[in-house]
């Protein structure tokens, strides 16, 4: 999530930008004066939606109100999941809905991640046997480098642990496994699956 939103959300935007697009929130901790909740409706406005913090945050910026994105890593912690079952469950529950219910979008944004953080790395194995040498060894090398260190870079500034990022290529491999998953409930049920119920979109 520190990726997703540091990577690819500039915070200057979030905060001066006037695209209701342009928010994210975290449903764990989200502060309002009573006012500007009332205002954009609150959680009532979005109870219908999965990701509705990030709804709530959109909603903010759709009604004129100030958003601001803190990092609150020193102050508050959360687990809100134990285990990789549960991990699978709850991300694929989220993750279409965070891709606008596109699935074609989110097959995009999958392939996108798997080509830049994980072909490199394959790229790099396959060349000591003699396959894909053009090249090699110095470009699979530079491009591992980059995947690594981007996702080092948003570990430090989100007080994670840094060395976590060598194992970006797992962790992208396993969103792939939950992209897949949330795309199946999607054709089979019409939505995802969340504590044995359907939710219909």
């Amino acid at each position: 999530m520190a990726l997703a939103i540091l990577g690819y959300l500039p915070v200057p935007l979030v905060h001066n930008g006037p695209w209701p697009s342009a928010a994210a929130g975290s449903g764990q901790c989200m502060v309002f004066r009573r006012a500007a909740y009332l205002q954009c409706g609150g959680h009532q406005a979005v109870r219908n939606q999965i990701v509705e913090d990030t709804q709530l945050a959109q909603r903010i910026k759709a009604s004129g109100l100030r958003l601001r994105l803190a990092d609150g890593a020193a102050l508050l912690h959360c687990r809100m999941y134990e285990g990789w079952p549960a991990v699978l469950l709850g991300y694929a529950k989220n993750i279409l809905a965070g891709h606008g219910n596109s699935i074609l979008l989110l097959l995009l944004s999958t392939l996108f991640h798997v080509t830049i953080f994980v072909l490199p790395w394959l790229w790099l194995v396959i060349g000591f046997v003699g396959l894909g040498r053009t090249g090699w060894p110095l470009w699979p090398l530079l491009l591992c480098l980059l995947g690594v260190s981007l996702r080092g870079l948003t570990a430090i500034c989100t007080r994670q642990r840094p060395l976590d990022a060598l194992f970006l290529p797992i962790s992208v491999l396993l969103m792939t496994r939950i992209a897949l998953q949330a795309i199946w409930w999607q054709l089979r049920d019409g939505g995802p699956r969340w504590k044995d119920r359907k939710i219909l979109q």
